[in-house]
């Protein structure tokens, strides 16, 4: 879905799940001066919460059918709370502040 919101090569539209998570680890984890890493971060981080804000919005939900959106709703709360943690950590905006410090007070 990162691709899909924020892509503007239309071919990214049709990239298989497997390659969009790796394109996704390359871009996250690129070496960058620390201020671009930081504004990569904040964006990523922005565009995960908008995606579960909305996420009512943004996925089609069958009228009828077999349980499965049961898994997927699962899948979504299992998700939604790993990211929680994640946000309230390693994403939280004391935690960037502290790694953009520490990057800035390492360059020569």
């Amino acid at each position: 879905m990162y691709f899909v919101l924020t892509t503007q090569d239309t071919t990214d539209l049709a990239i298989e799940s497997k390659a969009a998570l790796v394109r996704f680890q390359i871009h996250v984890t690129k070496n960058d001066f620390p201020l671009r890493v930081v504004a990569r971060m904040v964006t990523v981080r922005a565009i995960i919460d908008f995606l579960f804000i909305n996420r009512d919005l943004l996925v089609t939900q069958p009228i009828t059918g077999p349980k499965l959106t049961d898994i997927a709703q699962k899948q979504w709360d299992t998700a939604f709370e790993s990211w929680k943690i994640l946000r309230a950590g390693e994403l939280s905006d004391p935690y960037i502040r502290f790694w953009l410090q520490s990057a800035l007070d390492r360059r020569p």
